[in-house]
């Protein structure tokens, strides 16, 4: 069963109501499936995250035709994967077999236009708000209490967030010897160079306004994807990159592919960099 609020599953009783009927005002892609269909497999997830990205704009119904033969047999399924869009009340596009992302893209846009922009200009949460507050309050800690190591390696964490990379670094070297190569050592100092290698960015909401007022500033796209990955922010973060890779995979040298490497190297993550590495193969090949 799907769960999604724009995807459902549609049967011979309800096909009318549910994709025929709504089409008349909001259209629908009907994916026609079956569970031992490999293919399928691949596509329905592909298919979500694409009409997902429009918000409501566009539906996705999907059919198991093994459960529903009739509806198969009335629209002349004879080869799986077979996805028709329906709008005004007719099927006016399709394809069969598995597509890349780009090309499901580029047949909804002819019916729907493009997806909108993801809203960038709300997040300042109040975790940064407060971001001053707790690190004055860890830097307390530690004067009460030095010998804890987690604390400085806390107060690390959040300097990054502040985007103060010098002072990050600082605290680690106070570590003890023995912390050098504890692996969240490691994966800090690999942030403050990920932060460094952005050392002359704007902040987030000037980055956010730039990007507001011309959403092809690569740069500031790759800043704010950076800035993000780095406040923990993480599927926000892969999701800029992977835009940057889709508006420009040439940039700076192929900069968002290499961003999104760099951030599959540092999450933990397994599930959330294994979605995303699919994602930016799709974009790729």
């Amino acid at each position: 069963m799907t769960t999604s609020e724009h995807t459902f599953d549609a049967t011979m009783s309800t096909f009318e109501a549910e994709v025929i009927q709504k089409s008349l005002s909001t259209p629908v892609l009907v994916d026609f499936w079956a569970p031992w269909c490999g293919p399928c497999q691949t596509l329905g997830p592909i298919l979500e995250r694409v009409v997902e990205s429009y918000h409501g704009q566009v539906l996705l119904a999907k059919v198991d035709t093994d459960k529903e033969q009739q509806l198969g047999q009335a629209f002349g399924i004879r080869s799986l994967p077979t996805v028709m869009l329906f709008k005004n009340g007719q099927p006016v596009d399709g394809f069969m077999g598995l597509q890349r992302e780009p090309e499901i893209r580029a047949l909804i846009e002819r019916h729907v236009g493009p997806a909108p922009e993801p809203e960038l200009d709300t997040e300042i949460t109040q975790d940064l708000l407060d971001l001053d507050t707790r690190i004055e309050a860890l830097r307390a800690k530690i004067e009460a209490e030095p010998e804890k190591a987690e604390y400085r390696q806390d107060l690390a964490q959040l300097l990054i967030k502040a985007g103060d990379a010098d002072a990050a670094d600082a605290v680690l070297a106070e570590l003890p010897e023995k912390f050098h190569e504890d692996k969240l050592t490691l994966r800090l100092r690999q942030q403050i160079a990920l932060l460094r290698s952005i050392n002359d960015a704007p902040n987030e909401p000037e980055l956010l306004a730039r990007l507001k007022a011309n959403p092809d500033d690569h740069r500031a796209r790759h800043q704010l994807a950076t800035l993000m990955l780095l406040g923990g922010a993480h599927e926000t973060a892969l999701d800029l990159y992977l835009d940057l890779l889709k508006r420009d995979r040439l940039f700076d040298s192929g900069l968002a592919r290499r961003s999104l490497i760099a951030a599959f190297d540092l999450l933990e993550d397994e599930e959330l960099v294994a979605t995303y590495r699919r994602r930016m193969a799709s974009l790729l090949f």
